[in-house]
């Protein structure tokens, strides 16, 4: 059976204008800090993306523990008031029956929903109701509905409101913390200056005040940088594998004489990038999830364990490098969290194999340090990196071997905030014709140092 070159084609366009529409409305988020206005140019851009007359929000409030009607375009004024609140208890049971994404095709046919009274005066019919998550944490709900018609939507559609999602509820996120700090600060300022008149040693609490409040304001800041981050990687990084897939797919669809050698080869590069494309969003997804996931760290007893499983997704890396891996015999136990310990090796190793030359020779190495530390790194066999190099490292978003290898530049992101947040410390020792040696440093477990240590001069 030929393959449906047409469908892969316009599947590929389909997530070329996917990626660019989540890029447009990230970016256009990005420049909302006030909640109202974000929840508006949400409601908004959905309703003209997705072609739909009824969209609504529906916030979650921890305190009460429900969630109300936040915002909405084309719900009647006078149905407005009558919208009642969802419980958390509720809310939890329907999505334990249904999931995060609940498609109803025609709700004219349920008699025992919320508010099914006032849909049936809207003349409501289809409508899909999808959860808004933070890291996990509940956020709201978007709902989107068809008036007088019932509605198939697409799965391209679906997927792209599960990505509208996501995008808002990071901007509600980040809404709702703005308006915190806003908050805060008004109430601060108030409370300094009713006090001003009456206490002169009130300098010193209100630098303290003032101190917290500019930490609020640098998170605040923080957050802004990885959505600029965030919307530069999904149009700019995402934006070449799919350009290399739409091309390949061109060719072949274009050309029905292509020898069936080069037809694999069309077809290899296509997986070449789609797995790109897929480490790239993992990647992203993990470097956001690292800012407010808190982990107390336990000792690694089997770091052995760990880099196998590493190794174990990069299967194909590892043949196509021809690479040679050798591991020491002995691994001091370090304080830390095994499942980004992982990170760490998978993104240490994957450079390694891209970045290591022909052939690449891969020689994992410990060493116990002073003061009852351990260091973990692998040396490769590639050219080496310069000064001007090596100062690039380690900081959000650099390119690295751009020109000569394409690297999208997140994996030493991570590996920097993991060790930041574990307490630890990274870096790499290179010299031109020499190889490299990227190396992470961490705490010994109960300040033990094992019978046996491998030392090796840097």
């Amino acid at each position: 059976m030929e393959p449906d070159y047409k469908a892969r084609y316009e599947a590929e366009k389909l997530a070329r204008e996917q990626a660019e529409t989540l890029a447009h409305m990230a970016a256009l988020l990005n420049a909302k800090l006030d909640l109202d206005a974000s929840l508006s140019a949400i409601c908004d851009q959905t309703a003209h993306m997705l072609n739909v007359p009824i969209v609504t929000i529906s916030l979650y409030n921890e305190t009460r523990q429900e969630l109300r009607l936040a915002y909405q375009v084309g719900l009647p004024a006078q149905l407005q008031q009558s919208i009642s609140t969802l419980p958390r208890e509720v809310y939890d049971q329907y999505t334990q029956e249904s999931g995060r994404i609940v498609v109803v095709d025609d709700i004219q046919t349920f008699d025992n929903l919320p508010n099914i009274d006032i849909y049936r005066q809207m003349d409501l019919h289809t409508t899909i109701n999808i959860s808004m998550l933070f890291n996990e944490q509940l956020i709201g709900r978007l709902n989107i509905g068809t008036l007088h018609i019932v509605r198939h939507f697409t799965p391209w559609e679906i997927s792209l409101l599960r990505g509208i999602a996501d995008l808002a509820a990071i901007a509600i996120h980040r809404a709702t913390l703005h308006e915190r700090v806003q908050s805060y600060a008004h109430e601060l300022e108030e409370r300094v200056q009713a006090r001003t008149a009456d206490l002169a040693a009130s300098n010193q609490a209100k630098e303290a005040a003032l101190k917290t409040l500019q930490q609020h304001a640098d998170e605040l800041e923080i957050q802004n940088a990885e959505l600029d981050a965030f919307a530069h990687t999904v149009a700019h990084d995402l934006r070449n594998p799919l350009g290399s897939l739409i091309g390949y797919a061109e060719m072949l669809l274009e050309d029905d004489l292509i020898p069936p050698d080069e037809q694999t080869f069309f077809l290899e590069r296509i997986l070449h990038q789609s797995h790109k494309m897929h480490t790239i969003i993992h990647e992203i997804l993990l470097l956001a999830s690292l800012r407010k996931t808190e982990v107390e760290a336990e000792p690694i007893t089997d770091m052995r364990l760990i880099i196998h499983e590493a190794l174990s997704r990069m299967e194909n890396l590892v043949t196509q490098a021809q690479a040679e891996i050798v591991l020491p015999t002995d691994w001091p136990v370090v304080c830390g969290h095994a499942a980004w310990i992982e990170e760490v090796w998978a993104n240490y190793l994957s450079n390694a194999l891209k970045y290591g030359g022909e052939q690449a020779q891969l020689v994992v190495e410990t060493a116990v340090l002073p003061g009852n530390w351990a260091r973990y790194g692998v040396r490769d066999n590639g050219r080496g990196l310069t000064e001007t190099d090596m100062s690039r490292l380690f900081t959000p978003f650099t390119q690295l071997h751009q020109i000569q290898l394409g690297g999208h530049g997140l994996g030493l992101s991570i590996v920097r905030r993991i060790l930041d947040k574990l307490g630890g410390r990274v870096g790499v020792n290179s010299q031109l014709g020499n190889g490299s040696f990227f190396y992470f440093e961490l705490p010994l477990a109960d300040n033990s140092v094992p019978d046996k240590t491998t030392h090796h001069p840097e």
